[in-house]
């Protein structure tokens, strides 16, 4: 049930994503296709970009692993809620600080060269490739369903949290591709509001976890992995 939150979270906020990614999906889009052929680029455009979700899923789910066998799954979920509430109730002077590091805007010129160099190479785009690329913009949302990925507590299940991640954000962007009169709107389009709200709602929902309160779906009760351990490891023999 869990995972499927990665799926909402992404469908909920595809609206930012139409906000961030519109004026790629409109770059990539030929002209004078076959509806299939459209289709297909779409297709392939969004499961590389859901790929490269997953692929952080995993890692960001291996860490939360880490901290699963550490026995501190409660206060991690606890932590990690309460710093995306303060992230979100910080005044803005203060997050621009952050954006303005060197080492982020490194990383950001270096993501969108990489695109930019991708996107100029021809008529046969590799629809896939740009897909992949544009997975590692920086983005809010991406940012909230990672956390999501480390609560997981699973490599593999970090994997798929965030690919249905990736999932949730295609239903909009397709409507948005393949609907021109809806571009007119792109500029009006104003979506600061909604990842602030979503993330807040997301922290809640982590810092309820972590209070182990036994409420199914929303916090539920944590298994103690080293007690586990204790009872399964068997007593040695002399």
């Amino acid at each position: 049930m869990f995972l499927l939150s990665g799926f909402l979270i992404g469908l909920v906020g595809s609206l930012h994503c139409i906000g961030m990614c519109g004026p790629i999906v409109i770059a990539i889009s030929s002209v004078d296709q076959k509806p299939s052929v459209l289709i297909l680029q779409r297709v392939l455009y969004h499961f590389g970009k859901a790929l490269t979700y997953a692929l952080m899923g995993a890692v960001f789910g291996l860490l939360g692993n880490h901290i699963k066998l550490s026995g501190m799954q409660q206060a991690a979920s606890i932590g990690i809620g309460a710093v995306i509430v303060i992230w979100i109730l910080l005044p803005v002077a203060v997050k621009s600080k952050f954006s303005n590091l060197s080492l982020v805007n490194r990383y950001n010129a270096r993501v969108k060269s990489t695109l930019s160099k991708v996107l100029r190479s021809g008529k046969t785009r590799p629809y896939f490739v740009i897909g992949l690329v544009n997975g590692f913009l920086p983005c809010g949302l991406v940012y909230a369903g990672l956390a999501g990925a480390v609560a997981t507590g699973e490599p593999l299940q970090g994997f798929f949290y965030m690919f249905l991640f990736g999932v949730g954000t295609m239903p909009a962007l397709f409507i948005f591709s393949f609907t021109p009169a809806l571009r007119k709107y792109l500029p009006k389009l104003n979506t600061r509001k909604l990842i602030p709200a979503l993330s807040l709602v997301l922290g809640i929902i982590f810092i309820l976890r972590g209070l182990n309160l036994g409420i199914p779906f929303v916090s539920p009760k944590f298994e103690d992995t080293t007690k586990t351990e204790q009872i399964t490891q068997p007593d040695c023999c002399h």
